[in-house]
């Protein structure tokens, strides 16, 4: 242990203390809690950084969007606008988020997709807005108290588990691993592919120590890339540029089954600017010659698509990689579970 992490340890203790006694503050009902007639399904996290949310937002809103009128709420990390917003054909990631505007391009049709940072004054707009709502995804709103959900769903890394972690700044928890008990449902993601029963009968004890929920184990699956600007032909050599928490998935996929020639790496949520793509050019450029294409995230190509930055970047052989939650088992039982939990209600 570093002794930078050293110093780190009396302020995760500190921040113990802050997170333990707002916790108990709910717990006893003493600070309260909005409960709304429509079903709030929540999809978060005990760790900071990436944890496959959205696309485990994405997999609800497929599953459940024939069967019920679904409304998707996000924060909206790193837009430049205030307030409650309901996505529209006009938005772009600084207006409403990189993740709600990637879901909203996807699922627009089919499902109301907006953001707002304080939920509850959110929910009462989405409910006049679309007053036949049976679901609210929430994402990335464990922590967020001061709603109260129908089911949480509380996701943690295969390659990160939260038992074995640390509260912040000391490790990259934002609570303490007991507050797993509150979840309904946990989720294991990005799971090696042929992870053995045995190695999940392992991790579920562990998980057991904390809390009674059911857990499942998700690994993600990769579809063929798909051309963001054109109709090229993706090449056997890949630069990969990512602005996602976890790009080592993307990583491996590649070195699997294509050739990795570099790897730009920028910080989760990156808000990319003419300079950066004019270094991305200049990277690819480098392997003039050579059957190079570049690969990036669902995420940041709602950004690459920006019309400002089109003149740079449209005759590039760029590709977006779809990715998915793939269920190792027990898929319909999770399910099943999230659709016992829904209750029947009119709203006025």
């Amino acid at each position: 242990m570093g002794i930078f992490r050293l110093i780190l340890f009396p302020f995760a203790v500190l921040y113990d203390g802050i997170t333990r006694f707002r916790n108990f503050l709910y717990d006893r009902d003493i600070l309260k809690s909005v409960q709304f007639e429509a079903n709030v399904v929540v999809i978060g996290n005990l760790a900071v950084g990436g944890t496959g949310k959205t696309p485990m937002v994405e997999y609800l809103i497929r599953q459940l969007k024939g069967q019920y009128k679904i409304a998707v709420l996000s924060r909206g990390y790193g837009r430049k606008t205030r307030g409650f917003r309901i996505a529209d054909a006009g938005d772009t990631a600084r207006t409403i988020g990189d993740e709600p505007l990637q879901m909203y391009q996807k699922f627009g049709k089919e499902c109301l997709v907006c953001v707002g940072a304080e939920r509850e004054t959110s929910i009462p707009f989405i409910l006049a807005e679309q007053p036949d709502t049976r679901i609210i995804l929430l994402d990335d709103a464990f922590q967020y108290r001061i709603v109260r959900p129908t089911l949480s769903i509380v996701l943690t890394r295969y390659s990160k588990l939260f038992f074995d972690d640390f509260l912040m700044p000391f490790g990259r928890l934002r609570e303490c691993r007991t507050r797993i008990a509150n979840a309904d449902i946990v989720v294991v993601t990005d799971c090696p592919g042929q992870l053995s029963g045995e190695a999940q009968k392992k991790v579920k004890e562990e998980i057991g120590k904390y809390t009674s929920a059911p857990v499942f184990f998700t690994r993600l699956d990769y579809a063929e890339p798909v051309p963001l600007y054109k109709d090229h032909t993706i090449g056997k050599d890949i630069i990969v540029v990512t602005g996602v928490a976890h790009p080592e998935g993307l990583v491996r996929q590649v070195q699997s089954t294509r050739n990795l020639v570099s790897h730009v790496q920028f910080r989760d949520h990156h808000n990319f600017t003419r300079q950066d793509f004019v270094n991305i050019v200049n990277t690819y450029r480098k392997y003039d010659g050579k059957d190079v294409s570049i690969l990036i995230t669902e995420k940041d190509a709602v950004k690459w698509k920006d019309l400002q930055f089109l003149e740079i970047l449209s005759g590039l052989p760029v590709f977006v990689q779809p990715v998915e939650h793939q269920f190792l088992s027990g898929s319909d039982e999770f399910l099943k579970l999230i659709v016992n939990s829904l209750s029947e209600y009119s709203h006025p």
